[in-house]
């Protein structure tokens, strides 16, 4: 195999700087050469395509095993590259049966001698999403204006589930707007994890506070995260990574059950606010409290009323017998 398109991209005038960068590394890289089709492009294209295409490291075929490896490319431009610390963007590299590939997502790129591609750097969320065809997450996504906040993010991680997953669950689009963006926010881990990263029964930090667990398989590295599984790990991102998943993730331990739209209405209706049980509580105690109150100022006015009507009738008895006692005595007196 011939590399004569390589030496002459490399001796472009114009990427002398790429050409002084390569020569002038402190360590070993690795290049994945370009195949001979990319005269379509324009030299700063290619400049950031070959400093994606070279890793640190000498990276010889029988070095690389199955397990993924995150390999530091030299691409570290800031407008291609969003990542903690200022740091380069990754290539993911794997081999299968004796194939090595450059896996940037769902399709893997075979590199051999008769099969040689150029890997195109991670674009932003919002191109990825389209390229990949995600459209219900992204639209999940926009609908509560969580777009703008994912690609500020500096190292993220999206959950993002598939188209299917949206069509199974015919709950969700009746969801009010603040209930689905609390499920969105759960989808979005404000740090970045790739695939062989997860640690088995973990909390991860949700962004708005909430959290989703993951859980590892021992037997074959499955992941479970929120009860979804990944399906489609390590799709790069210029500022993180997406997985897909094939559910939505909707358990969290800080995020209650909403309810549903008004099928009367088509505007966005608020939650209906949970009973507040320590008010009614509080109120129960009250009315406790004026019931007591109540009783015990009829208690003690009763009482004082049946004493006032015990001196009475006592009263009223001393006088009829001081009465019957006078008569008596006149009746005697006349007798005599």
């Amino acid at each position: 195999m011939q590399l004569d398109y390589l030496y002459n991209i490399l001796s472009n005038t114009e990427l002398q700087n790429l050409t002084i960068l390569l020569n002038s590394n402190q360590g070993n890289l690795t290049l994945f050469a370009p195949p001979n089709n990319v005269s379509s492009y324009n030299n700063t294209q290619l400049n950031n395509m070959l400093r994606y295409n070279t890793v640190n490291g000498s990276l010889a075929s029988n070095t690389i095993s199955e397990k993924k490896q995150f390999s530091q490319t030299l691409l570290n431009s800031p407008d291609l590259v969003q990542l903690p610390l200022g740091a380069s963007q990754v290539i993911v590299i794997n081999k299968t049966d004796n194939t090595i590939f450059l896996n940037t997502g769902i399709v893997g790129v075979k590199v051999n001698q008769s099969d040689i591609i150029f890997i195109l750097p991670p674009e932003d969320f919002n191109s990825t999403m389209n390229n990949y065809g995600l459209n219900s997450s992204y639209n999940a996504f926009n609908t509560v204006n969580l777009i703008s906040t994912i690609e500020s993010i500096v190292g993220i991680t999206i959950l993002v589930a598939n188209n299917e997953a949206f069509e199974s669950d015919t709950d969700y689009i009746n969801y009010n707007s603040s209930y689905q963006s609390s499920i969105c926010s759960l989808h979005i881990i404000p740090e970045l994890i790739y695939s062989t990263n997860f640690k088995t029964i973990t909390k991860y930090n949700t962004l708005n506070e909430g959290k989703v667990e993951v859980t590892v398989s021992s037997t074959d590295g499955e992941i479970d995260i929120g009860g979804a599984k990944i399906i489609y790990p390590d799709i790069l991102i210029k500022n993180g990574v997406i997985h897909v998943i094939d559910r939505i993730i909707k358990r969290n331990s800080s995020t209650t059950p909403t309810t549903t739209k008004s099928t009367s209405s088509a505007s966005d209706l608020p939650s209906a606010a949970p009973a507040n049980f320590s008010d009614s509580n509080s109120l129960d105690k009250k009315s406790k409290i004026g019931i007591g109150l109540g009783v015990g100022c009829f208690v003690i006015v009763a009482g004082a009323f049946l004493i006032l009507l015990l001196k009475w009738y006592r009263a009223k008895h001393a006088r009829n017998k001081k009465t019957g006692t006078r008569e008596a005595s006149t009746a005697e007196t006349t007798d005599a």
